[in-house]
């Protein structure tokens, strides 16, 4: 089930503003639009969009977009975690008395760039978090991902950043063995020092933000293996980058 979210975005008050929530079950893409149709109570949709087309263009100091969601709960060895899938989508819609169409919005600055990259991702997402529903998460479940499904579980991982408590351990040892991309970075790490779907940053600068506030002590072993296997492409970061950022901000030992 996911549920469909009329809302307004205020400036001055830097805050979003939920206008109503309409429950509903199918969801596709057709001509670079987002479809959902099978909803739960289609007279409350017809009167909830009357209320959010009442809304659009008033005024300057507010936007408002459409934003569709799912709930989840994935289980760990140390406790049951909340997890939202959320898709954002403009304002523009078109609704035919059963289907609802909306339009990406690839311009938006304060939600992000939407495109059919993030629907994959979205829909990636909700395929992994159904199956990781019926299980009891342990460490380097991420280990034979796709780069696709790693990507949604640092998302995971970033939407319970708050929720993460204090470091398990802040003297952590990786084995180069499992470290063979970027992604693997950041899933092992922010693993080792926060326990399974912890956070320690989803991209290089968000990485580097996490290292320097945390006095993080790195012995890694087995590194000519990272070396000789770690995905170096062009515009993706280097196994150098990683190494020398964990020098300048943590204490790195490295064990060939």
């Amino acid at each position: 089930m996911f549920e469909l979210n009329l809302c307004k975005y205020i400036y001055d008050e830097e805050k979003d503003e939920l206008i109503d929530g309409i429950y509903f079950e199918k969801i596709y893409v057709d001509n670079n639009k987002v479809v959902v149709s099978n909803f739960n109570d289609l007279q409350r949709l017809e009167k909830s969009l009357e209320l959010f087309s009442s809304y659009l263009g008033k005024d300057d100091h507010s936007y408002c977009y459409i934003m569709i969601e799912s709930r989840h709960k994935l289980t760990t060895e140390l406790k049951e975690n909340n997890i939202e899938n959320r898709l954002f989508l403009s304002e523009n819609f078109t609704f035919n008395g059963e289907e609802l169409s909306i339009e990406f919005d690839p311009d938006s600055n304060l939600i992000g760039k939407n495109n059919l990259e993030d629907f994959e991702k979205f829909k990636k997402k909700e395929e992994l978090l159904i199956r990781l529903s019926n299980e009891t998460i342990g460490k380097k479940r991420w280990l034979n991902f796709t780069k696709l499904e790693k990507r949604c579980w640092l998302d995971f991982a970033y939407f319970r950043m708050n929720e993460r408590g204090e470091p398990l351990s802040l003297n952590i040892t990786v084995d180069g063995k499992y470290l063979l991309c970027e992604e693997d970075v950041y899933c092992y790490l922010g693993e080792e020092v926060y326990g399974v779907l912890g956070y320690l940053g989803y991209n290089f600068n968000a990485f580097v933000d996490v290292l320097c506030d945390l006095p993080l002590k790195v012995k890694w072993i087995n590194f000519q293996y990272s070396k000789d296997n770690f995905e170096s492409k062009e515009f993706f970061y280097h196994l150098d980058d990683f190494t020398e950022v964990l020098k300048k901000y943590s204490s790195l030992e490295i064990s060939y």
